[in-house]
């Protein structure tokens, strides 16, 4: 992971040198849900930072670290539906930026790190997670300032638990969370 950070930084001020720009964005999300026949409560909050380089001439796409902290309950009336998740995932997300003024954005980013504790009744102990995820987003923001833009966005995002650990026992598991929630998002671009 040192690694990965390394090369970001290089990639951003190679391309800092290269007359790019460069983004800070921080978008949240959170969504609510109950279900009156099971009485159950669902319970979302998703925060993200991303910061990033422009490339191309154009400026009209952007390659960056996205950080990500999800947090997602699920309480049921039965015990065996009750369950707590708080991950934190990161990597590298791309922007594209869909017309000139760069009001509308689209993005995409593959999240190879993500670890974090998982309590489920099922197991009835908290354990240690760990996997991969995808987000995607599309994006309307509107520039409210010299270099700020605010905006709203919708996301899907994808989170694969692989690897599950108990005790000191790891165990392998296939487990997934989707999510389509909304946002809102800042964003400081400078160039």
């Amino acid at each position: 992971m040192k690694i990965s950070m390394k090369i970001l930084l290089m990639a951003l001020l190679i391309s800092m040198s290269a007359n790019a720009g460069l983004i800070l964005q921080y978008s949240a999300g959170y969504h609510t849900s109950s279900d009156d026949a099971d009485n159950g409560e669902y319970s979302s909050l998703k925060n993200q930072i991303f910061l990033g380089a422009t490339f191309l001439k154009s400026h009209m796409m952007a390659l960056g670290w996205n950080y990500m902290m999800n947090s997602r309950t699920l309480q049921g009336e039965g015990t065996d539906t009750a369950s707590d998740l708080s991950v934190t995932e990161m990597g590298p997300r791309l922007f594209f930026f869909l017309n000139q003024s760069k009001t509308f954005v689209l993005s995409a980013n593959w999240n190879p790190f993500v670890s974090g504790d998982r309590t489920l009744t099922t197991v009835g102990t908290a354990e240690e997670v760990s996997g991969s995820s995808l987000h995607a987003a599309l994006s309307v923001q509107a520039k409210v300032g010299n270099h700020f833009y605010i905006g709203g966005g919708l996301n899907y995002h994808s989170v694969s638990i692989s690897k599950s650990t108990v005790s000191g026992t790891e165990t392998e598991v296939s487990h997934g969370y989707t999510d389509i929630y909304p946002s809102i998002e800042f964003s400081y671009r400078f160039k």
